[in-house]
């Protein structure tokens, strides 16, 4: 018994890292066939992994929707400038 313990102790991380690659590879594949369970797993990792870019990643998105909107006011602002010189 003490031996089989000293055989297993060590190799618990790799029995655990083996486990986990088998687990992502069978996310992976219930991920491709749109599979409702591998979406919902994927959704909780991304909820509860941090983003340690969360600061870049807002600015990113609020300079979007400036611009966004500032094309689309430009767009419409044009449009009106054309109805009064005709």
């Amino acid at each position: 018994m003490e031996n089989l313990e000293q055989i297993l102790m060590p190799l618990i991380p790799w029995i655990m890292v083996g486990g986990l690659i088998f687990v992502m590879k069978m996310l992976t594949i219930q991920a491709r066939k749109a599979s409702k369970v591998a979406i919902a797993v994927g959704v909780l990792v991304q909820m509860f992994t941090p983003d340690p870019k969360v600061e870049q990643t807002i600015q990113l998105v609020v300079q979007q929707k400036q611009q966004n909107e500032n094309q689309q006011g430009q767009g419409e602002g044009e449009g009106d400038n054309r109805d009064d010189q005709e």
